[in-house]
């Protein structure tokens, strides 16, 4: 190479070298890291056809986001029964078949088709797999019934960490040290990041074996095939199969009795125990798909979310079982077990993909997100123009070889992402997973935890969640003409409404205890009607009543009524009676009733304004011709010119501790909302006993023709208006209440509207907006107080649509009708009612610092809550509440800090006694990921609690609060690291100043040890009414940084110059001119180690945000403590009163004492300036507002 000397020639061609092995690294890593990018850079595309599969190899897999990782997975082939090539692959332990997707000429690998989602007929003639050839056949499109987690060795998982691409960029951080013979502190780096990932990977086995634990044991299953019953394995089971299911009397004692696939239920019905899969502990009832019930439309289809009635999933435990009550298609089972039909096994299950999502979903949070990555490449720049600083002037010295010159600025660059921060960060969620599972809250997505803190609007269902499901009957209403509105009670009820609430339900006796609906067993207590295995009975005045059931018509949220048809029988002997027994929302039944009162209407909204739930009774005895055949009456005519029974009035308490929480959500700046499927006016009287709406609301009216929306108005018109009554009508004629036209209000000027009043829709104002202007009600929706009467449909697509409009959005629900709203919102949490116990409530009750001893119908909550039914309710149940803490010598609001401060009080003990792990083990924080378990997690949401309280969403806002800050202000402390690294490493080295190698592992260690007992930060134990910022790039940030960086940099520019004035160098000179020397102390570099190790201290305490979201630098012992120790040995050694401390720093003498208090004099002004800049950057700019309006 002409114009090069021989050593410029080598030192080419070594550089050559370098960056050939590089480039060949980096396209290697790249495509292990970002599978699509191999594909691209290994294969060729085809376009997926059938004629392609003869040229194709392999297939790119591609997961829903935050659902695994992409993979390249091999094509595979087998000869079907057709004697045809079948292709498939497999991806997360399912097997994708080639085939048509979608009958349109478009082709492509998908799950098999399923027998879900079939019209009725489709199982009335299932008779089982009968012939040896459709077994096989299932086998190989299904495959078998099981879904075992796939095992991993310790050195396969070790290799997976060691090639992700933060480690890899830690190794090569820590092979440029090595290079500049920083050899002390890079081999310190390099066993730290070889054992923390070594613990990690010993806890990622860990859970992947507690998880392999969660498939359940093979064990003997009855099945149906080739028209014989047989014993076979459950995982031989496939779709298609008819099984026999029967609880413990039916069953060998080695059975352990659970349901080993999803099955549709067929003939007979089953009660199981779901708390494996959804976490609730209360029996559930299941129905028969083929006997009785109501007649299916020809073209509706078996929903595995509306129909759940029918399905018994897997993973769950048969309780017990009753026969078959109509003749079978094919032949029974001897022992007269329930029948159902497989559907879906293996990781296709409801427990299955439960599984799957605790397996693949993301479980580690990493600094690979797009905010992160830009805040990365905002620091970058700097670090660039630091290198290229470097760069040019060693160029124009001639200071250094290029080799060596090249080394320097690689190392400037990689200063700006330190070696522990994924560590850090995966730590910082690790710890928040611990603090929330020893709360009783278990996360099955990690990723969700920060969306905690960033949390606009709260959404909650009412019942079971907000109140509890222990309805309290009052009594029966309007069955006195004469005085409408007089209570009786429910076992004193007429004849009439006593039938409906004895018999009109789905309830089951199992043994001694009634199973089913809280709400039907409440009617049914207080009628004092006692359930058999055989029908329903109550002795009253030496008489005794029995109703035996022949047709049941369950429940439907689209029809809002329930019936039966029920034999009758008075004395104990003679005729039965065949009667039509109806209950249901009071609108929906006024439209099946022949002759409705003139005092319906007002007596219905009487009671719904004081927030009572109110049921609609009516009875009819069926016609000759239909009592001949009772179980072919089909239900519309059923339900058909019925006669009116009554009011069954109940009242839903409140939980004991939802008011505290919801006032602690409004405090904090959180915006509540209701989504319930009760009735309008029963829902905004508790919205109003929570505070929830505080002022007049208006609700939407829908016209019951046209859909169209018209006019809005006050909610008891509304219940008046939305029906055809001309009853109805004619009572809201005469009512004087506020009717504004719907047209006075656009998506523009929605504002006015929401602004004088609260909103509340109902289902058809829901949908009439949705349908007629879905301009207005994405305007207006954010702003609405309560949604009722609404589907769970309807509950899913007002979340979709919150989020649609940028909010962040939390949904609590039960986590059984609730599931399409939970797993909508960005953090959704179920409640487990686990424990329905006293010692429950009264936990719950000491915890919001109320007396224990209180039951939760004392009398002044009582009074509360009659006074908020009214229809001043909201103002007096304030003025209750004021009275009450006004005895206690509290204001309203001491009152509820002395709730919240007992409860923290509480919390405390908790968790000095047996929290999280101590923080002063490495190791122990590091293997602290809890395991989630089957029975912890619920296939509904990504949180579950298993209490039932909803202070559990106040822990996970605590918790996502305190995470999002402490990733926060990691990369706060990061950016000022680099950007005084960048000085460091640039201007002062190539003025000849170095750090010694001790020096360069001391500040090392310092980092990250502050680094680790930040992330093991806990939250306070109430939140706070300032929120934090949702975003690393914020205005704040930006200031506070380049603020507190000036200020760092000025110190260091002060120092070096008076440090170099003292050793009698001038501004521009060098310290030294030989940048390959050996490290030797001086006074220049006496000032920029102290200085730098200064700073980084500084930049920990500064920036360590505590207050309001976290606990404080104070509470923080033991980082306080070690900040503080630094900050000492830094004064002392700046001093010079320990010479072996100074020896051991590897500082030079010092040139004057009055120079050594100059220096520092310049660290605590440094600490001050940069404390300044943060204080004034929080007071101009640290505002995050709420996006809503809480009240």
């Amino acid at each position: 190479m002409s114009g090069l000397s021989a050593d410029d020639e080598v030192e080419f061609c070594w550089l050559l070298l370098a960056a050939v092995l590089l480039i060949q690294a980096t396209v290697l890593l790249a495509g292990y890291w970002s599978v699509p990018l191999k594909a691209r850079l290994t294969a060729r595309r085809l376009v997926c056809n059938a004629e392609s599969l003869a040229w194709a190899d392999s297939v790119l897999a591609l997961p829903t986001k935050l659902r695994g990782k992409a993979q390249i997975l091999d094509l595979r082939k087998s000869e079907n029964r057709q004697g045809l090539d079948a292709t498939f692959v497999v991806f997360q332990q399912q097997v994708y078949r080639f085939g048509e997707l979608d009958g349109a000429g478009r082709f492509g690998f998908g799950r098999p088709e399923l027998p879900i989602g079939k019209p009725r007929e489709f199982y009335a003639a299932a008779r089982g797999l009968e012939s040896p050839e459709s077994l096989a056949a299932a086998h190989e499109m299904y495959g078998g019934n099981s879904f075992d987690v796939p095992s991993r060795t310790f050195k396969d998982m070790y290799i997976e960490h060691a090639l992700a691409p933060f480690f890899v960029f830690q190794i090569m951080c820590v092979l440029l040290w090595l290079l500049d013979e920083y050899w002390h502190y890079a081999l310190l780096t390099l066993v730290m990041l070889l054992f923390l990932e070594g613990v990690m990977v010993k806890q990622r086995l860990r859970n992947l074996a507690a998880l392999g634990s969660m498939s359940p044991e093979p064990s003997k299953v009855n099945v149906l095939r080739e028209g014989t019953w047989s014993s076979v394995w459950s995982t031989t089971l496939v779709p298609g199969d008819i099984i026999a299911l029967a609880g413990p009397r039916g069953r060998n004692e080695a059975d352990p009795g659970a349901v080993p696939c999803d099955v549709v239920l067929l003939y007979g019905k089953v009660i199981v125990n779901e708390a494996m899969l959804t976490g609730e502990s209360v029996p559930q009832a299941k129905e028969p798909l083929l006997e009785g019930g109501d007649a299916w439309p020809a073209d509706r289809t078996l929903s595995l979310e509306s129909d759940k009635l029918h399905i018994v999933f897997g993973g769950t435990t048969v309780v017990q079982h009753s026969e078959p009550t109509s003749a079978v298609p094919f032949r029974s089972f001897r022992s007269g077990a329930a029948l159902g039909m497989v559907v879906r096994t293996g990781f296709d299950t409801a427990q299955g993909s439960l599984v799957r999502t605790i397996v693949f979903a993301a479980q580690r949070m990493t600094a690979a997100n797009a905010e992160a990555l830009g805040f990365i490449c905002f620091l970058l720049a700097f670090a660039l123009l630091a290198a290229w600083h470097v760069w040019t002037t060693g160029i124009e010295r001639a200071i250094l070889p290029k080799s060596k010159l090249l080394l320097e600025c690689i190392l400037i660059v990689t200063s700006v992402v330190p070696p522990e921060l994924p560590m850090e960060l995966s730590m910082a969620v690790n710890s928040s997973l611990v603090a929330l599972q020893s709360k009783g809250v278990f996360c099955t997505e990690p990723f969700r935890i920060p969306y905690g803190g960033k949390v606009d609007v709260c959404c909650f269902d009412k019942t079971g969640t907000l109140t509890t499901e222990e309805l309290v009957v009052r009594g029966v209403a309007g069955v006195d003409a004469n005085n409408p509105d007089r209570l009786v009670r429910a076992s004193s009820a007429p004849p009439a409404a006593g039938l409906v609430l004895g018999a009109c339900h789905s309830l089951v006796a199992m043994r001694a205890e009634v199973v089913g609906d809280p709400m039907e067993r409440a009617a049914l207590h207080a009628s004092r009607w006692h359930l058999t295995s055989t029908g329903a009975e109550i002795g009253r005045g030496g008489m005794k009543t029995s109703a035996f059931h022949v047709r049941v018509f369950h429940f439907s949220s689209s029809l809002k009524r329930m019936s039966v048809i029920a034999k009758i029988q008075h004395g104990g002997m003679g005729a039965k009676t065949p009667m039509v027994l109806t209950k249901g929302a009071p609108e929906v039944i006024a439209n099946c009733v022949a002759d409705l009162p003139h005092w319906y209407w007002s007596a219905y909204s009487g009671w719904a304004r004081k927030g009572a739930r109110v049921i609609a009774l009516a009875t009819r005895t069926l016609t000759e011709a239909e009592a001949a055949k009772p179980s072919a009456v089909p239900r519309d005519v059923a339900e058909s010119n019925l006669e009116f029974a009554g009011f069954l009035v109940m009242n839903c308490p409140l939980k004991v501790d939802s008011l505290a929480s919801i006032d602690e959500l409004h405090e904090s700046s959180h915006r509540t909302m209701m989504i319930t499927g009760d009735a309008l006016l029963t829902g905004i009287s508790v919205a109003e006993k929570l505070g929830m709406a505080t002022r007049q609301v208006l609700t939407l009216l829908a016209d019951p023709v046209s859909g169209m929306p018209t006019e809005w108005i006050d909610p008891e018109l509304s219940i008046l208006l939305s029906t055809s009554s001309a009853s109805a009508r004619r009572v809201a004629s005469e009512l004087s209440l506020t009717r504004l036209p719907v047209a006075a209000y656009t998506p523009a000027t929605v504002g006015e509207l929401v602004s004088s009043y609260d909103v509340a829709l109902d289902g058809p104002g829901f949908a009439a907006l949705a349908d007629h202007d879905p301009a207005l009600l994405d305007a207006l929706l954010p702003y609405v107080r309560v949604f009722a009467r609404v589907t769970p449909q309807q509950k899913e697509l007002v979340l979709a649509t919150l989020r649609r409009l940028g909010l962040t959005t939390l949904m609590c629900g039960d986590g059984t009708n609730d599931v399409g709203a939970l797993k909508q919102a960005h953090v959704g949490v179920a409640l487990l009612n686990v424990d329905n116990g006293a010692s429950l409530r009264a936990k719950i009750r000491a915890d919001a610092g109320l007396p224990v001893e209180h039951a939760a119908g004392d009398d002044d909550d009582d009074d509360e809550s009659e006074a908020a039914a009214s229809s001043t309710g909201a103002r007096k149940a304030a003025e209750l509440r004021k009275r009450k803490a006004e005895r206690a010598g509290l204001s309203a609001k001491e009152l509820a800090a002395a709730r919240r401060k007992a409860r923290a009080k509480g919390k405390g003990k908790k968790n000095r006694s047996g929290g999280a792990a101590p923080q002063g083990s490495l190791a122990a924080a590091m293997s602290s990921e809890p395991v989630i378990k089957l029975g912890d997690a619920s296939i509904a949401s990504p949180f579950t609690s298993k209490s039932s309280s909803i202070h559990a969403i106040c822990l996970v806002i605590q918790q996502g609060r305190c995470t999002l800050v402490t990733t926060h202000q990691m990369y706060r402390i990061l950016a000022l690291n680099c950007l005084v690294n960048a000085y460091a490493l640039s201007v002062l080295y190539l003025d000849g100043v170095k750090f010694g190698d001790l020096q360069m592992t001391l500040m090392g260690i310092l980092v990250a040890v502050c680094f680790l007992f930040i992330s093991r930060s806990k939250p306070l134990p109430t939140l706070s009414a300032a929120r934090p910022q949702p975003r690393v790039f914020t205005a704040y940030l930006l200031v506070s940084l380049l603020g507190q960086f000036a200020v760092h940099l000025g110190a260091l520019m002060y120092l070096v110059a008076a440090a170099k004035d003292a050793i009698g160098l001038g501004p521009n000179e060098v310290v030294s001119a030989d940048l390959e020397a050996d490290f030797e102390p001086n006074v220049v570099n006496n000032v920029v180690f102290i200085l730098s190790a200064w700073m980084q201290t500084a930049n920990f305490a500064i920036n360590y945000r505590g207050h309001p979201f976290m606990e404080g630098l104070r509470e923080n012992k033991i980082l306080i403590y070690i900040l503080a120790t630094m900050a000492s040995l830094l004064i002392l050694l700046a001093l010079g009163v320990i010479p072996p401390l100074a020896y051991l720093a590897e500082l030079a003498p010092w040139p004057s004492f009055s120079f050594q208090l100059l220096v520092v004099a310049t660290l605590v002004a440094d600490a001050i300036g940069a404390l300044a800049m943060e204080h004034i950057a929080s007071v101009l700019f640290n505002r995050a507002e709420p996006r809503l309006p809480v009240q």
